[in-house]
């Protein structure tokens, strides 16, 4: 997940784009039944390589701005020295939800 160059204006990330991989029953199998110190070796780099394109790749391009309430920042800010913002990112097979709330953690 990234936040993208100019999509902050006064501090705050206007969106995000967050990318996820599914990984397919075949490459999931050959991962399981292959060992480490083979996996990546010379003779298994072009297996891996055909495995690998067989799985699902995603993108999808968030808007924060409705997450990212003023009165969330607010929140935040009222005590910087001891809240975070806290970011969830739930991936959904095809598809991403972003949670944020404000964490104390002193």
């Amino acid at each position: 997940m990234s936040f993208m160059p100019g999509d902050i204006k006064g501090g705050v990330p206007k969106s995000v784009e967050a990318e996820w991989v599914l990984h397919s029953e075949e490459f999931l199998a050959w991962s399981k039944n292959t060992p480490d110190n083979e996996r990546y070796s010379k003779e298994n780099r072009e297996i891996y390589r055909k495995l690998w394109a067989t799985n699902p790749h995603y993108v999808q391009r968030v808007d924060l701005t409705p997450i990212l309430t003023p009165e969330l920042i607010a929140k935040v800010q009222a005590d910087r020295e001891n809240t975070q913002l806290k970011m969830i990112v739930i991936f959904r097979d095809d598809k991403v939800e972003i949670t944020v709330e404000p964490y104390k953690w002193r």
